[in-house]
């Protein structure tokens, strides 16, 4: 076959070979596939874009003979240097000798060991351009395009893209064009772009946005059909394949649960790990069970492998069976690749026999994804009742990796020497993602997105929540010599709030309910002062008037004062025996009446009186649980979930009125039970009200910030009021 003519002087001189079928090993071809390049002719100088595999060398000459002696070709330009594109460079360098290779800085050292011999070469920078006498090639940067080396050539005057690896498929239509073709290849294009370019959906928006303001009458990739119609839909469909996830879905750190379990012993420690995980804040868990969800089927082992690569944490168990995990975790672990599944946090898990060798040969198969590993954790067939202990504390210990590593939002930027991968974090990775090598091969780029300014201005924090901590954090990063004060009114440091449920049935050691020691605040010079209650907020003259009757100055304020439970307006909430669940201290009253308690109502069905549920239940206490809804937690479980928790409870025990309100809670100083709208009474010596949560807003608004159902405030946090600032559940 002839080389086609796409413009004048500007043709197609590649290769098809339509008995391919598999590419690299990582997809298979239907049609089999093209091999791209491409000669362009200017009135002063002849470019070759892309060579060809070995085998193909012969048919690529034939093509380029007819056009132009080979020898006196003047440029290649290798626009990436895999060898499907690049093989035959050092025998086109026998043909023409006193060729010049244009090529990024990576591609000319890949080259270098490609072809196995010197050359003369020219180093292309991002935006530079080529005259070759009425045709102009500029060159994009565009990295990691599958390889750290890509980059795109432009045709200035005829408008042509060549594009590499992007934009291409495995269609090898004699026609070439896709305008020419009667069958469409979208689905051709989409498995390209998920084998291919889809583990590198940053790069691929960043080159996007690099040639949006370019006219096109052609792209060229490096296989498949030439765009000349509808090009801007294969391009927009680069975009919407790209995008991230939207901002709702990501904010929850999102956590993969996978395990197998022959005998439901490695399940136990699954069920206990992700209770754990939830103990500590809101995660999204999603769970698999690799016997239950038939690995077998490659559609939802493609759904596993894609929750992975969007998730911040990947918990993995199985048996061990001969002396090895099972046969479906190694399916799994063999799609994973670093570079799409690498830098998360990871967990291996699981019961084992006579033996126990799955969960280190996991470990190891976890650390070459580059994944960052915590100790793994293995029982003796079935777990203890301190094993279920120590598998929930790991949990706790997993979750707790998470967050830190996700409210790591650093923005400095790592720069790779060896490939140019960008790593964005407070540190350099331990392995580059892209080429593997180790943290002294980057170097720190300055962006303006990062700041430190360091001034003598005094912040002052009111709340001792996580939004309170979360805001001291921020501030010391950016700023090493202010002064900043959080004004707690609770006598505790900060701590997790969800664990409060598991101190109503255990003493938790410090490490499980604190976010930090002491030590913490003291090295970061942040002075947290307790059982400090803030009555009035001046902001002409920025001062704080305190319970106490001192005032407290301060340059910048953040009012994290969070929220407190919502104590309905119905008779009786003043009696003995009633309580509800939001600090450490109702926590620490509502432990000490369960002691001595019989019957309990819990009145609404939030998380954290659900929970108490089952501590109330543990401690043999007979309960019945008050919904004004028809069923348990509507906003947080589908109707299925729902029903299934509810079938769990009154297996317990537990007596479920749904759909009904109380009418009063009965007793004459000390509660006697509960009366509901319907005319039931329900014995009772303990209440709880888990009937949601009112922000604390009275500060703000006595100040004359405005409030609406919590302070209002802008994109950045700041409040009506200058110098304020509000965050949490207040604001």
């Amino acid at each position: 076959m002839q080389a086609i003519k796409m413009k004048d002087d500007v043709y197609w001189v590649g290769v098809r070979d339509p008995e391919l079928r598999i590419f690299d090993l990582v997809m298979t071809t239907d049609y089999g596939t093209s091999y791209n390049a491409y000669l362009i002719k200017g009135k002063e100088k002849t470019a070759l874009i892309e060579v060809c595999e070995d085998k193909f060398f012969d048919e690529y000459v034939d093509k380029i003979k007819p056009l132009v002696n080979i020898a006196e070709i003047d440029y290649l330009i290798m626009n990436h240097t895999e060898p499907d594109h690049s093989e035959a460079v050092a025998r086109l360098l026998d043909l023409a000798p006193n060729l010049k290779v244009f090529a990024s800085q990576t591609a000319l050292q890949f080259l270098k060991e490609i072809s196995n011999r010197n050359f003369t070469s020219h180093e292309i920078k991002d935006g530079e351009e080529l005259d070759l006498g009425g045709k102009t090639l500029r060159f994009i940067n565009a990295p990691f395009l599958h390889w750290p080396d890509t980059i795109y050539t432009y045709l200035v005057e005829d408008k042509i893209l060549f594009s590499c690896d992007s934009f291409g498929s495995h269609y090898p239509d004699e026609r070439l064009f896709n305008d020419l073709m009667e069958s469409d290849f979208v689905d051709s294009y989409k498995d390209y772009f998920d084998a291919i370019i889809g583990p590198f959906k940053p790069y691929v928006l960043e080159a996007l946005d690099k040639i949006a303001d370019l006219p096109l009458d052609m792209v060229a990739p490096g296989h498949g059909p030439v765009l000349r119609k509808d090009i801007d839909k294969y391009v927009d469909l680069y975009r919407q394949w790209s995008q991230p996830p939207a901002a709702g879905d990501s904010e929850r750190p999102k956590i993969v649960l996978a395990y197998i379990s022959i005998y439901g012993f490695t399940k136990m420690l699954a069920d206990t790990l992700a209770e754990g995980v939830s103990s500590i804040g809101d995660f999204d868990i999603q769970t698999f069970s690799l016997v239950e969800d038939k690995l077998e089927d490659d559609e939802l082992l493609d759904r596993i492998v894609a929750a992975i690569a969007d998730a911040d944490g990947l918990l993995l168990g199985s048996n061990t069976v001969n002396g090895d995990a099972l046969p479906q975790v190694w399916k799994l672990l063999g799609r994973l690749s670093p570079i799409t599944h690498g830098d998360k946090v990871a967990m291996a898990f699981g019961a084992y026999g006579w033996s126990g060798e799955a969960v280190p040969s996991i470990e190891n198969r976890l650390r070459a994804l580059r994944m960052k590993v915590l100790p793994g954790y293995r029982v003796n067939f079935k777990p203890s009742e301190r094993n279920l202990e120590d598998a929930f504390n790991l949990g706790m210990d997993f979750a707790r990796a998470v967050l830190e590593k996700k409210q790591d939002q650093s923005q400095t930027r790592w720069r790779c020497l060896v490939c140019g991968h960008i790593h964005v974090g407070s540190e350099p990775p331990d392995i580059c993602p892209a080429c593997g090598v180790g943290p002294e091969n980057f170097v720190r780029e300055g962006i303006e997105d990062e700041f430190i300014n360091d001034t003598e201005e005094r912040y002052i924090i009111i709340g001792g929540g996580i939004a309170a901590l979360s805001a001291a954090q921020a501030l010391r990063k950016r700023n090493r010599t202010a002064k900043i004060i959080m004004l707690s009114e609770e006598g505790n440091r900060p701590y997790y709030r969800p664990a409060l449920s598991d101190l109503l049935s255990e003493d938790l050691p410090e490490d499980r309910l604190y976010v930090f020691d002491q030590g913490w605040y003291e090295e970061n010079q942040v002075d947290l002062r307790t059982d400090s209650r803030v009555v009035k907020i001046d902001t002409v003259d920025k001062t704080l008037k305190m319970a106490s009757g001192d005032s407290i100055e301060y340059d910048k304020l953040i009012i994290a004062t969070g929220a407190r439970s919502n104590i309905p307006p119905f008779k009786g909430t003043d009696n003995q025996g009633v309580y509800s669940m939001r600090s450490l201290d109702d926590a620490l009253k509502l432990k000490a009446a369960m002691k001595t308690a019989k019957k309990a109502v819990v009145i609404g069905g939030g998380v954290l009186g659900l929970e108490a549920v089952w501590e109330m239940i543990g401690s043999g206490i007979k309960v019945a649980v008050v919904e004004f809804n028809q069923r348990l937690m509507p906003r947080q479980l589908d109707e299925a979930a729902s029903l299934r928790l509810q079938e769990l409870m009154t297996d317990q025990g537990v007596q479920l009125c749904l759909g009904v309100a109380t009418d009063e809670i009965l007793g004459d100083g000390q509660v006697t039970g509960v009366k509901l709208n319907d005319g039931t009474v329900l014995e009772a010596d303990l209440v709880l009200l888990s009937t949601g949560v009112r922000p604390n807003v009275e500060l703000a608004q006595d100040a004359g910030i405005e409030v609406a159902q919590g302070i209002v405030v802008d994109d950045n946090m700041r409040t009506s009021v200058s110098n304020v600032y509000a965050a949490g559940d207040v604001a």
